[in-house]
Order: structure tokens, then sequence, then C-alpha cells
């Protein structure tokens, strides 16, 4: 049995999902601390300190971590991110409490200054192990980190990506995600070529949605648990495309769209070719007129479609793409020394 205490820098998406399944082992006893205690309230000057990579300590993160320390005495803490956390606590805890592993995970490129605070920057030397994504241009971390790397695929969770399956779907195309002047520009290209496309997501209000096909459905939301679950299933086709400002190479939605039963057309990669084989396992496209056909032919040959789905499922279940096991890759890291 061992103690952890997860400190997490929200509640919501993957950290929730990574949080689920340290819960669910039986042998672990898991512990608790949130970045925020309540709503944030993002003054004035929390958002000047925010630009200039200084994140606040608002709701005393720092403190409760060292408070959780002497009253549950975890084996090992597994920070999330960690901006907020101040490299002289980490400091003091491996004084303090050497026998305590600390550990740093983020599923972001925390080699570019979007993602890290200074903090982070300064204080991860601090940590025993880092756990990062296992993607070429995160290994840049090495450069400003000297201790042990574990890099990691990006998962999916068996608690809330439910293989669904739809005969009669409500949508030829969908995207799921956040506004980016590339994906947005790709979409208007197949809508304008016929293609019929629903988009959920963030921050597609920066769209100029002004001279839009009427093919290009914007619903302006998210979609989130069961919804999320539901609308993958629903799709004949699915659109994959990867957040270049992080330079990812792979992205939760790799793993999650499959487990869903949402059939994906993804932008190409060796990197996920790797984890889906192509043309058995995911269909990839190069560029946009090759993602115009793969669309146009798939959501005609739906049964070829529904096939490479169900492959695509038994991969994730039969090479332990799910959370659990990444935790378990973990914690045998410390088994080792």
């Amino acid at each position: 049995m061992r103690n952890i205490l997860f400190v997490s820098n929200g509640w919501s998406g993957e950290v929730s999902y990574w949080a689920e399944s340290f819960k669910s082992k039986k042998n672990l006893t898991v512990k608790f601390e949130h970045l925020w205690l309540s709503r944030p309230k993002y003054s004035l000057m929390y958002k000047i300190f925010n630009k200039l990579n200084l994140e606040f300590d608002v709701d005393h993160l720092n403190k409760r971590i060292l408070g959780r320390i002497k009253s549950f005495n975890p084996d090992v803490v597994f920070i999330s991110k960690g901006n907020s956390i101040y490299p002289w606590t980490l400091k003091y805890i491996k004084y303090k409490h050497p026998n305590i592993k600390l550990v740093s995970f983020s599923n972001d490129n925390m080699c570019i200054w979007n993602n890290k605070s200074i903090y982070y920057h300064f204080g991860v030397n601090f940590y025993d192990l880092v756990v990062s994504m296992n993607i070429s241009s995160y290994r840049k971390l090495e450069k400003f980190y000297y201790g042990k790397v574990l890099y990691i695929d990006k998962s999916y969770s068996k608690r809330y990506h439910k293989f669904i399956e739809i005969d009669n779907k409500k949508y030829d195309c969908l995207f799921i995600g956040s506004y980016e002047k590339e994906r947005f520009e790709i979409m208007e290209y197949l809508a304008g070529n016929g293609v019929r496309i629903d988009v959920y997501g963030n921050m597609w209000n920066k769209a100029n949605v002004s001279n839009i096909s009427e093919n290009l459905k914007i619903h302006y939301k998210e979609l989130v648990g069961n919804d999320y679950n539901v609308a993958l299933a629903n799709a004949k086709v699915v659109l994959g495309f990867l957040r270049k400002v992080n330079l990812d190479t792979q992205t939760s939605r790799t793993f999650e769209i499959p487990a869903c039963g949402g059939f994906m057309i993804m932008e190409y990669t060796k990197n996920q070719d790797r984890l889906f084989a192509e043309d058995k396992e995911m269909i990839y496209f190069r560029s946009k007129e090759e993602l115009l056909n793969k669309v146009k032919y798939y959501i005609q040959h739906q049964s070829k479609a529904q096939s490479i789905v169900k492959r695509a499922r038994l991969r994730c279940e039969t090479d332990g793409y799910e959370y659990s096991n990444r935790i378990d890759q973990i914690l045998r890291n410390f088994d080792k020394n």
C-alpha cells in the first residue's frame, strides 16, 4: 500500500481522469490538494503576473501541501503541472522529507513558456521524476531538467470513454475542439466542397464566419461527459487535428475518439502511426485535398469505417492505452530503484 498526495491544477478533463484513475487503484491511498478552493477571481494584478509567467498562489496551495504532508505522510507527491508550486516549497520537502518521491506531470509541452511558469522552470530539478508526453519536441525538457524523465503516451479513460455503437448517425462530419486558424481554414475548404460539418468547442467566436458555407455549422458550446461520447459515436467521420502551438505529434483525442466508437481521420505523424497502424486501425491525412477525398469516401462506406474503429478500440485495450496503465508505469519506475 502506498500513500499518494495528488496535487491538481484543476478538476476537469484530463486532470480528473488521472485523479479518478489514482482513486480506483486498490493498492493506493490517495489524498488531494487542488489549486483552487473556490471560484478563481482573476484580478488585474493576477493577469499581469500571469503574463510575466508568475502564477499567484491565491488559495495558499504551497502552505496546504506542507500541512497535508505532515498529517498524511505520503510516499509520493504527484503534482499536475505545478506552475503555482514555489521552488523553495519543493526544496523544503526534499530537505525535511527525503524519503518522499516528488513527481511532476503535465500533458502539455513544458519546454515552451506558453505552458510553464518561472516557478516551474526553476523548481523542476527538485523533482525525483518528471513524467512527460512521448513527443519529440517535449524532449527539450532535458535541456533544463537533469533528473529522470519518463516519457509516456497520452491516454483514454475506461470509466468515461465508453464504446458506443449507433447505426443511424446524426452527423456526416464532426469536429470537437478549440478554434485554431488552420483548423478553421481546412474545415472551410471541406465545407466549400460539399461536406457538412458540425463543430463544437471553445473560442469559436474568434472565427470569421461572415462568408462561411452553410455546410459548416458552429455550435459555440463544449461537449463534455456522456454528450461527448454520444456525439463521437453519432458521427460518420470525426476530424482529428493536432495542436500546433504545442508541436504535438499525438493528442488525447488520438485515444479518446476510437475508445468511444468514433471513426476519426487524423493528421498523419509517425508517432501516431506507431500507436495505430495506418489504414488498419486509423485513417490519416497529409493534405486538405487528401482529407476531402477520404472524408467523402468514408461517409459513403460506413461498414469499412466501423471495421477500422473496432480494430482501433481493440488496440486501445490490448496495448494498455488507459490511464490506469500509465499510473502503473510511473509507480514501477520507483520500484526499480
